[in-house]
This record gives C-alpha cells, structure tokens and sequence, in this order.
C-alpha cells in the first residue's frame, strides 16, 4: 500500500508532462498553420501559406496535395507532378523530371527510354533559382538544348564528350562525361532534350544512355555510374531542384494597395523577392514565428538561454528586443558583440575620494581667503571712517558740501578765503574730494596730487606777476600831464591838411 502512494505522484507527473508536451506540439502546429489544417503530409511539414487542401493554402499555387496511396504518404505541388521534398521560408525544393535517352549497342534509338523534360511554373510567383541551380547533362556522347518559351526567350545547350572511361573525371563537371551551364534569373519554363553525336556507338560499353536535368548545385556530385544504365539514369530524379516562393505575383509597394489581400500581417516586414516579380514576408527583428498568420510573430525572448544569449553581462528581454547591462561592479555596453563588462579598478574609488578631498580642501582654501580678504577691507574701510571723523573729517566734509552749495566762502577763514582766488580754492577743494573717495581706483595718486597742486602753484604766481605789471602801468600814467600846452613847432596846418578842408 506505501509503494502505490509513492507511484501514484509519479504517475500525475508523467501524465502532467504528457499533456504539456501534447499541449505544446499543439501551440506549434497552430502557429505554423491555419486553425484545424493538417500540419504534415508523410515527414514533410507544410506550414501555411501552404496547406494540405485549398481550404488551408492560400492560394491554388500553394496547395499540397498528400498522396496516401504511397506509404507514407507524399505531397505533391496542386496540378503538378512534382513532389515537394522540402519547403522553407524563401524556397521550396522538388523532385527532379529527368530528360533521357538511351541506345543499343548498334546505336539503336530504344524508344521506350525517351523523356523529354518539362516544366512549367507558368501563372504562379515561383521561378527556378538561377543561383542555386545548373542544367546539368552527364554522358560521353550526349548534347542536350534547352529552351524557355513564352515567359522568358531563352536557349542553351550543354555537350559533354568522352571516348573512354579512364578519362571520366568523377566529382567533376568539366565537359568529360558531365558538363553544367548556368540558367537565367526569371526563368518559370524550362524544356530540355537529350540528343547525340554517334548515338553512343563508340561508349557503349560503358555508357549507353544520355541524361539531362535541373540540379541543386549542393545536392548532386557526378559519379560515371550514373550513366551506365538506364535504371541509374532514372534514379537521379530524387536530386531534387529549387524553386523560388513568393506569396504573390506583386512587388510590396503595389500589394499594400490591398489590405485585404496583403499577406504579411502584424510585427513583419515586407521584402521584394530577386528573381521576380513578388514579395515575402518576414517576421521583424526581436520576433519569430509564421508572418503570414495572424499573432504568427511572437517576441523571441533573447535572455532565454544563458549561454547563447547577445548579453555578456545582465539580459532583460522586451517586446521585439533585449536590454544588455553590466553588474554594479563593472562598467560597459554589457553586450557580446560590443565593448562587454569590464571590471572596475578597486583603486579607482580611492583615487576618486583622494582627488575629491584635494579639490574640496582647495575650494575651502580659496573661499576661505577671499572672504578673509573681504572682512579685511570692510575692516579698512571702517578704520579709516573712524580716522576721517577723528581728524576733523565731519568738518572737511561739511565744507566739501558747501562748495557744492556754494557756501564754501562764508566756511573758511577771511585769510585763508583771500590768499587764493576763488577758482584756486574750488580747484583744491575738488581735489580735496578725488583724495578722500572711498574706493581706492578712483583716488588719485601722491603724483598726481603733488602735479596738480604745482599747477595751482604756478597759475597763483603767473596771476600775481599778472597783477604787478597792471599797478607798475597804472602808476606810470599818474605822473603823465594830458592838459599842458602843445610844443612850439605846433601848427595846425601841420596837423590837419588845409587843401582837404579849403576843399582843394
């Protein structure tokens, strides 16, 4: 009894995991392909905008159609032979339509061997890709031309030549027993038929059948083997070919015209394909998924996986992108493929802390002083206040301001008002004033002080000397006599000229 109440947790576990993992597989499949659409035909998965039957395709040209008389099942391209071995986001790959011909050893043309390849792509948005595809043509005796008809005007030929079987280059597609050429960008037709030279009768022996086909360029390596019969000829069908997809036959700007027919849905991108005219759709950067269905991209969480994440340091994922950061300790983009985290210099912060203590002290230095020079002067200022009303600078100041009253005269002294003249005086008091200014730019100099006073100096003697040759000539005319009689020789007519008064 113990023993079933332990199994018992152990069996709800493995039937809880059953489910999430049902439940999981389910949440793919629905975001792969429409609501209630088969995802897989045999081993292949067919995520929409193809689908298995034209309800879950979105168009004719993207329905599978799933053989079950096969086992397993195959799918094949809707009003197509050919069978779908691969389908990506860009391309989808088929099963190959060889072109053969064989002959017997009396270069007798065996008519049951004759295949002429064909394929149309014609009315649908594929084109075969002119970059991962060769026409490929293998024999000793065959040439092959190929055409494409109405949608592209296109011819070209392949001749591949050999006279014994030690000359076959195996692995190589030189033109000895196998020759490759490449076809146009476009092409959606392609027409191929194998002919010969001598109807194999000098190879027969070891090659009696000629083949022509399109060929993945990475998924066919050239064996001598390969046309030594006809069975190995046919068997090279399952080399498959590429075809380029497109959801549709228009370029993007012309397809968002249409919201209801645009195939690309939310959080993806448009893209113009190369080969042709068409577009697909692409789930945009910070997003995966299936861009043709609706919520098809979701957000890819880039922080999920620690070890292949983009962030060296912290991961935080958001809606469509990531946050990379680095730990508290180290500095950085925090980012693989940028400057990561590096570790900060535990000495760092004590040559921080040194140099924030060096310039604070010096701060407090030069603070310091400048308000020490600021009290200083306010203190020298004070201090020659006090002086100035010492030394009698109330009244000096009194009678600074009765020179701008003009009271200066009824201030001072009669003997000090008389020994100067009035603009001597008003001159010394404005200097006076310039001395006992406050602000120390503005007072003038001992210089400039001793100049202009020896300017007054001199102006006092100049008036002086001025003053003494005016009394010298006054009292020279005193002594002169205006009103004694004229000399002897005095005539009148001597004076005034008598033949201007006679009117002569």
């Amino acid at each position: 009894m113990p023993k079933h109440k332990e199994g018992m947790p152990t069996q709800l576990l493995l039937v809880l995991l059953s489910w999430l993992m049902l439940a999981s597989a389910a949440a793919v499949n629905q975001t792969e392909t429409m609501p209630g659409c088969q995802a897989k035909c045999g081993s292949l998965n067919v995520p929409y905008p193809f689908g298995i039957g034209r309800d879950c395709a979105r168009a004719i040209y993207t329905t599978i159609r799933c053989n079950t008389t096969f086992n397993p099942p195959r799918p094949f391209l809707a009003r197509s032979l050919f069978e779908v071995v691969d389908i990506s986001p860009t391309e989808i790959r088929l099963k190959n339509d060889i072109a053969t011909a064989c002959y017997t050893q009396d270069g007798v043309f065996i008519e049951e061997t004759d295949h002429q390849a064909y394929m149309n792509l014609l009315g649908s948005p594929y084109t075969y890709s002119s970059t991962k595809n060769k026409l490929t043509v293998i024999g000793c005796d065959t040439m092959v031309l190929t055409f494409g008809t109405e949608a592209l005007n296109y011819s070209s030929g392949c001749l591949s030549i050999c006279n014994k079987r030690e000359n076959v280059i195996e692995g190589s597609c030189s033109g000895s027993g196998c020759c490759q050429t490449t076809i146009p960008k476009g092409l959606n037709e392609f027409y191929a038929q194998v002919d010969t030279l001598n109807n194999y009768t000098n190879v027969w022996s070891f090659n009696p059948c000629g083949a022509a086909f399109l060929a993945e360029t990475d998924a066919y390596t050239f064996k001598a083997s390969d046309f030594s019969n006809f069975n190995s000829v046919s068997s090279l069908e399952n080399v498959p070919f590429v075809v380029n997809f497109a959801v549709d036959n228009q370029t993007c700007n012309a397809a968002k015209k249409n919201s209801t027919r645009y195939a690309c849905k939310e959080n993806s991108d448009c893209i113009d394909t190369v080969d042709a005219t068409g577009y697909l759709c692409n789930c945009s950067g910070g997003y995966a998924g299936n861009p043709y269905l609706n919520q098809g991209c979701q957000d890819v969480n880039e922080c999920e996986d620690p070890n292949n994440n983009p962030c060296e340091g912290i991961c935080t994922n958001t809606i469509g992108s990531y946050n990379c950061s680095c730990q508290a300790d180290s500095y950085g983009d925090g980012r693989k493929d940028g400057t990561g985290c590096t570790k900060k210099d535990k000495n760092i912060p004590v040559l921080q802390l040194t140099l924030g203590l060096g310039l604070g002290l010096l701060f407090v230095l030069i603070g310091g002083s400048s308000l020490y020079l600021t009290i200083q002067k306010r203190n020298l200022i004070k201090l020659r206040e006090k002086y100035f009303q010492q030394n009698g600078g109330l009244l000096l100041k009194e009678q600074i301001s009765s020179h701008e009253e003009d009271r200066l005269f009824q201030l001072l002294e009669t003997g000090i008002a008389k020994e100067g003249s009035t603009e001597q005086v008003h001159a010394v008091v404005e200097l006076v004033t310039r001395c006992l200014h406050l602000k120390g730019a503005k007072r003038p100099s001992m210089k400039e002080v001793a100049a202009e006073l020896e300017l007054l100096r001199g102006f006092k003697r100049q008036l002086a000397k001025q003053q003494n040759n005016e009394e010298n000539m006054a009292e020279e005319y005193r002594h002169v006599d205006f009103a004694a009689s004229p000399p002897s020789s005095y005539s009148p007519d001597v004076l005034l000229d008598n033949t201007v008064w006679n009117g002569q």
